[in-house]
């Protein structure tokens, strides 16, 4: 099996988001979808649920008191919101651990890389009209998901991957002293 077929093999194992999460987003666009019908869904998934209450109850949102009802918090956060801890909430477990020798990354860094990344890409797309802030902070949280399958493969050729000299980018080359 070459490197490639390796690849794309690990690729098809890659698990699907949770069936909750799907559920979710698959009825959230619908104008008849109500707080209550989200949260009857959310309900079956105990890490978008606490994240969702953690959320509603941070300072920024400045409730006067402790929400612990899922519907009432689905309401508080509103839709946008809501989408992103279900994303967020779901990808998480791609993130465990270490991303390996091949990239250097130690314990939760390509997990907080990604999260910076999901929110600057948001809040870039809020200023360019035709982006939707939602996708783009999707497609800065996933844009290194393929660093966790590829990490292994790196590491096997990592010191020929600093060898090589770099034709893209020729300034990139150390100069002569």
């Amino acid at each position: 099996m070459s490197r490639v077929e390796e690849i794309l093999a690990l690729v098809k194992h890659i698990p699907a988001f949770p069936k909750v999460a799907q559920q979710v987003m698959s009825i959230m666009d619908r104008e008849e979808t109500t707080a209550k019908d989200l949260a009857e869904l959310i309900q079956y998934d105990q890490a978008i649920t606490a994240n969702v209450l953690k959320i509603c109850n941070a300072a920024y949102f400045g409730l006067p008191r402790k929400v612990s009802s899922l519907g009432e918090a689905v309401v508080v956060i509103g839709q946008d919101i809501l989408k992103d801890i279900i994303i967020t909430s779901s990808s998480a477990r791609f993130y465990k651990g270490t991303v390996g020798a091949g990239y250097q990354l130690g314990q939760g860094d390509l997990w907080k890389h990604s999260i910076a990344c999901a929110i600057m890409a948001k809040l870039i797309a809020k200023r360019v009209k035709a982006l939707d802030p939602g996708d783009a902070f999707t497609a800065g949280l996933l844009h290194d998901i393929g660093k966790r399958i590829l990490s292994s493969f790196v590491a096997d050729e990592f010191a020929l991957i600093i060898k090589r000299p770099s034709r893209a980018w020729p300034s990139a080359r150390p100069r002569p002293r």
